[in-house]
């Protein structure tokens, strides 16, 4: 029954969700940390790192993560396995020696292109060293997600936070390191969990190096390179080119805008895409399959809208509360952040024709089209605009990018997409939003009328439940749902 599909979808999303949900909780833990510890131009530096450290393993793993998953799965014995592994392992690390080699010379020269002199090149090195002890985190995540061992995964994940956080309070609040301490957790996080994989591992795969496989997996995996590059300027551009039309100091105010208005993306997306695909190439083919799959995307996006209208409605109030007045300005784009990244999570869903007819070479053009589009709006808005011109971009590309990936995916797999109900749930959202504005604009000197702001958010559910968004099974179900919890509340405290 598509009910039954649906729980399972959910259950599955949220085993991961949990692990994911450290990570989203450990960012946003850190901000105040990070903020108060900062100026808002290292704060700007901080993410311009970050940002070069992506751009930095997305050409070290060269799209082979992908052919990892692919070619784990041809045989079922044990010895393909472990050559797959240990291959992907020599693989991976080979390239980040010759990327590594081939940026080092001119390490001076990309710290002050990018930082305007505001970094050393002892911070870049720091970054390389970082991003090829991660590179073995992911071959290791991976190995542990194609395995389905998720109880491990979470685990894992667990240690993970408790040592990122517990180093970054050592060495940035108490001994003031600053970015550096930073980078140093980062590689002494990552070298921990990266050596202990690389150590099972390799005991596991006793050295199978396959070169014919090698091969293979660069031959699957280099043509994922040309749609993840255009990703990375989709999705970073802004920061790059305000730092370079502006200042640092207003990367670190935008920086943290997103960072805020994208942890909707990252706790949805990163729990539910990990259930998505298989879950996809399991029901396409079946005759309720373009409903079904339609009826996931309308609950994906209503989850996902549901979650960037909190933020966006707790924004003015939260921020002020977890950084310095230097950084409050930016709540006024975690808006429009959100949006983006609303858009962009769509955007995975809407994929599914091309996923499912194997037509991936069309992720390349639409990626490089959108690219395009953003870093032309950046260089637009930017310079006359300033940080809200690349808000806007940002929102504008992820919507460019939503309605070209659905409008060439439905020439192969028509999803059933329940239009009405998808505006509907917009249309409520924006609805509140503004009504929440108005109240902590022009309330803000009235006692309690912050907490009305964020009370407001209740409207939402209300108009959703009152204007027809949910079926008359739908609302039988939630009925369910709560009457089991006033059962179990009742009998718990009948036990006490």
């Amino acid at each position: 029954m598509m009910k039954d599909k649906l729980l399972k979808l959910a259950g599955h999303s949220f085993v991961y969700g949990v692990g994911n949900a450290l990570g989203a909780v450990g960012g946003f833990i850190l901000i105040p940390l990070y903020t108060h510890v900062l100026s808002t131009g290292e704060y700007g530096v901080l993410e311009l790192l970050n940002r070069t450290a992506d751009i930095l393993m997305l050409f070290m793993l060269m799209g082979v993560r992908q052919a990892f998953i692919r070619f784990y799965f041809d045989r079922d014995d044990a010895e393909w396995h472990k050559t797959v592994v240990f291959t992907t392992i020599a693989l991976v690390l080979a390239s980040a020696t010759i990327i590594s080699l081939i940026f080092f010379p001119f390490k001076g020269l990309i710290a002050d292109a990018l930082f305007k002199g505001s970094a050393s090149e002892t911070l870049f090195v720091f970054v390389i060293i970082w991003v090829i002890l991660n590179l073995l985190v992911t071959v290791g995540m991976t190995h542990l997600q194609i395995q389905m061992k998720s109880v491990k995964y979470v685990t894992i994940n667990f240690i993970s936070f408790i040592f990122f956080i517990t180093s970054n309070i050592i060495l940035v609040y108490i001994y003031r390191k600053g970015i550096i301490g930073i980078l140093i957790t980062n590689i002494w996080t990552s070298g921990l969990i990266g050596f202990t994989f690389l150590f099972f591992l390799i005991r596991w795969t006793r050295i199978n190096l396959s070169f014919d496989l090698a091969k293979g997996l660069l031959k699957f995996g280099l043509p994922f390179l040309p749609t993840a590059a255009f990703g990375f300027l989709l999705m970073n551009s802004d920061r790059y080119i305000l730092g370079m039309v502006s200042s640092l100091d207003a990367v670190g105010v935008y920086s943290l805008s997103y960072k805020i208005g994208f942890l909707g993306l990252g706790l949805i997306m990163g729990s539910f895409g990990k259930a998505w695909s298989p879950f996809l190439f399991e029901n396409y083919n079946k005759s309720e399959g373009p409903a079904l799959i339609g009826r996931v995307f309308t609950y994906y996006t209503l989850i996902s809208v549901t979650a960037g209208l909190l933020i966006s409605v707790m924004a003015p109030i939260v921020i002020p509360l977890i950084s310095p007045k230097s950084f409050h300005s930016s709540s006024k784009f975690v808006p429009l952040m959100c949006l983006g990244s609303i858009f962009y999570g769509m955007t995975c869903l809407a994929d599914a024709g091309i996923l499912i007819a194997k037509k991936t070479g069309y992720k390349a053009f639409i990626f490089g089209f959108c690219s395009l589009i953003a870093i032309g709006l950046n260089f637009a808005l930017v310079p006359r605009y300033g940080s809200l011109g690349a808000a806007i971009a940002i929102a504008f590309s992820f919507l460019t990018l939503f309605i070209v990936n659905l409008y060439i995916s439905n020439k192969f797999y028509v999803i059933q997409i329940e239009y009405k109900k998808i505006l509907l749930i917009f249309i409520c959202a924006i609805t509140v939003y503004l009504f929440s504005i108005f109240l902590f604009n022009f309330g803000h000197n009235i006692k309690y009328m912050n907490i009305f702001s964020i009370l407001s958010f209740l409207i939402y559910p209300a108009m959703l439940w009152f204007g027809g968004f949910f079926s008359t099974d739908e609302k039988l179900f939630v009925r369910g749902l709560f009457a089991k919890l006033r059962l179990r509340t009742t009998e718990a405290t009948s036990k006490v």
